[in-house]
């Protein structure tokens, strides 16, 4: 009996970490993917840590992502890149990342 109880916990660990290995296996491609601006241009205001401004139109900040910690140190004038999680027209859409400084500006078509 334990001999067979010993076996299942062997078999669930393997088990285990086999799903593990296999659901980490393509974090490193997404980790290493450029992601560049969708939306660039002057902060026109920042509303807390809640919200910025960009030209005139506003996005929301996503509280669990790099873009919070940035938003405490923008000011208006500043130029920036917003990196979103959705489509820059939605509702829904958050900034996850904010570029400062030569990276801000989008890439040439």
């Amino acid at each position: 009996m334990i001999t067979t109880l010993s076996r299942r916990l062997t078999s669930l660990a393997c088990v285990a970490a086999l799903g593990l290995g296999l659901g980490l296996a393509g974090t490193p491609a997404l980790a290493s993917r450029l992601v560049q601006p969708q939306v660039s241009g002057q902060v026109t205001a920042v509303n807390g840590t809640t919200a910025v401004t960009v030209d005139g139109t506003t996005y929301l900040i996503d509280r669990n992502s790099p873009a919070f910690q940035v938003i405490q140190r923008l000011h208006p004038g500043d130029r920036i890149g917003l990196v979103l999680d959705g489509p820059a027209g939605s509702a829904t859409t958050q900034v996850i990342n904010i570029v400062t400084g030569a990276a801000a500006r989008p890439a040439s078509r």
